[in-house]
């Protein structure tokens, strides 16, 4: 999580150096195809909130269970 964070921080600074001529700046991305630079925070920010998901089931799905079966808070 702190190597994500690190990395996700260095991302969000260099998107913090582009220049408004920039933004419109085209390139091609693995699986997804033609996008825009500007298109880049929008992305990022759906694959965090994939993440955020699976972390979410995975974190219910391994939760010490409780004398009742449930998971304990």
């Amino acid at each position: 999580m702190r190597a994500f964070a690190r990395a996700r921080q260095h991302n969000i600074g260099a998107l913090a150096r582009v220049t408004p001529a920039e933004w419109s700046r085209r390139g091609e991305q693995q699986g997804i195809g033609a996008v825009a630079l500007s298109d880049i925070p929008r992305l990022m920010a759906a694959h965090d909130a994939e993440h955020r998901e699976e972390i979410k089931a995975w974190c219910a799905e391994h939760a010490p269970q409780g004398a009742n079966g449930t998971a304990s808070s």
